[in-house]
């Protein structure tokens, strides 16, 4: 039988993979997706460089996919924050 801990982690895995799983499926039947393949160059550009200097990064993600992003990283975020119980 599984300890709580390996359950939980196993819950936080499975619900994390569906949920991009689902959010994809979803993406790609509103043409926002595209299933490619772009190796990435390993080769610092003059600009990439310039702004890592200055303390900016760019993930070059998809704006669609940042938004599922930031939703998910801020509901998340919210969970942990306890509220006060309503009073009736």
């Amino acid at each position: 039988m599984a300890s709580g801990d390996s359950l939980r982690t196993w819950v936080m895995k499975s619900l994390t993979s569906y949920s991009f799983a689902v959010a994809n499926a979803i993406l790609e039947k509103m043409g926002l997706a595209k299933d490619s393949f772009v190796p990435t160059s390993k080769v610092t550009d003059d600009e990439v460089d310039k702004l890592y200097q200055m303390g900016k990064y760019d993930f070059q993600a998809p704006p669609p996919f940042m938004v599922i992003l930031c939703s998910i990283y801020m509901l998340n975020l919210a969970s942990l924050v306890k509220f006060p119980p309503i009073l009736t």
